[in-house]
């Protein structure tokens, strides 16, 4: 009797260290998937869902993620679209758990060529209307004229005015890391 409980216990001890090693590989296994997920990945998940954001310096918009881009999401606020830079994003609140499926080589080229620039060319070529918030703080109204390689340029002019040359008053070129936001006013 006392052979076959010692043996009986040394197996009950064996398989829960085998469980247990089991079980601490697969929590590693995890671990090291979820280090290879991507914010990107999460938020093209994330479409048609509602989120806050937070960017860089204090501003905070409530909406819809409706696309997103290699380095830029594009959110539905009840006033309207904003553009947001994702490098000026601090914090999202409401964005889930699920993640987007890896891309495959091609597709990843094609998402990877969707840069913040082939977002403010959709708004130049609209000739929307838009505010533009910059990473100091300072805010400015009018139309994107021209998309650069690292650059955009804005025809200054006030809010509800249409673009023409006697309304602009003055022409600004912003820097593309300084963007953090471009709201489309009026619709």
């Amino acid at each position: 009797m006392r052979w076959e409980r010692l043996i009986e216990e040394i197996g009950a001890r064996l398989d829960q260290e085998e469980r247990e090693a089991r079980d601490a590989e697969i929590a590693d296994r995890i671990r090291r998937e979820v280090a290879q997920i991507a914010m990107l990945d999460r938020l093209r998940a994330a479409e048609g869902q509602g989120v806050v954001l937070h960017l860089a310096p204090d501003r905070v918009h409530r909406g819809t993620i409706r696309q997103v881009g290699a380095d830029w999401l594009l959110i539905a606020e009840p006033a309207g679209e904003c553009l947001v830079a994702l490098r000026h994003v601090q914090t999202i609140d409401g964005l889930g758990t699920l993640t987007a499926a890896a891309l495959q080589a091609p597709a990843r080229r094609i998402f990877e060529g969707m840069d913040l620039r082939y977002a403010l060319r959709g708004i130049a070529v609209d000739r929307a209307q838009v505010r533009v918030g910059l990473a100091g703080g300072a805010e400015l109204t009018g139309t994107i004229d021209r998309v650069g390689a690292d650059f955009i340029d804005v025809a200054i002019h006030a809010v509800g005015e249409l673009r023409r040359s006697s309304q602009v008053t003055g022409r600004t070129t912003i820097a593309l890391p300084a963007l953090v936001e471009v709201v489309r006013l009026g619709g």
